[in-house]
């Protein structure tokens, strides 16, 4: 009778293990957020401390927020976001909504590259993907923050269009991206809003 009791055991084991797994989309939980892409005068306020070298001091401030939203598999022994969270999740703006930026290092850099591999693909894809920690940008319409994005598809630099989807990595095949050179609405926004000759609307014109 024992022996039976095994063999139906392993059964019902190679039954539970056969079964489809969803793909793992990480551990942080959503369920706090706000909603909104603003980050606090609060959370602003820390982010420029850590400019100064001030990282230590709210320590336990990032260890509270991490223990909010379960971010403890993305993060370091200083409660910083690392690399590892890239694995689950395609921006670091996605953490803004969940009051959690100053979970972001101050030097915060992440890059993915082909690094010259030859890559071909029918449909235009994106080669390259770079995105750095929250900067705050000084307008005469007021404060802008945000996190730094930068892009390559099929090796010519691209720019995000929409900030409320989240950016296209690498190896992201985009279906309709529009040729700056053939538009001339987007032409003009691109010379007047960034990098512009009179430097008058934004401060990094």
């Amino acid at each position: 009778m024992k022996k039976y009791k095994w063999i139906l055991m392993i059964c019902v084991l190679l039954f539970v293990t056969s079964l489809p797994i969803e793909a793992k989309q990480g551990n942080i939980d959503f369920s706090t957020s706000k909603g909104s892409m603003s980050v606090s005068k609060q959370e602003l306020d820390i982010l420029n401390e850590y400019k100064n070298g001030n990282t230590d001091k709210y320590i336990l401030q990032r260890k509270e927020i991490v223990s909010q939203i379960n971010a403890y598999s993305y993060v370091d022994d200083q409660y910083f976001i690392t690399d590892r969270y890239y694995d689950d999740y395609d921006s670091i703006s996605m953490l803004i909504p969940l009051q959690a930026a100053i979970l972001i290092p101050p030097d915060f850099t992440y890059e993915e590259s082909l690094n010259g591999i030859q890559f071909y693909s029918l449909t235009p894809t994106v080669t390259y993907f770079w995105e750095s920690s929250i900067v705050s940008i000084k307008t005469q319409y007021g404060t802008l923050t945000m996190n730094g994005g930068l892009w390559e598809v099929d090796g010519k630099r691209a720019f995000c269009g929409n900030a409320n989807l989240s950016p296209p990595r690498l190896g992201y095949s985009l279906n309709q991206p529009i040729d700056v050179s053939s538009n001339e609405n987007l032409r003009k926004i691109m010379y007047y809003g960034y990098l512009c000759p009179r430097r008058s609307y934004f401060s990094f014109c």
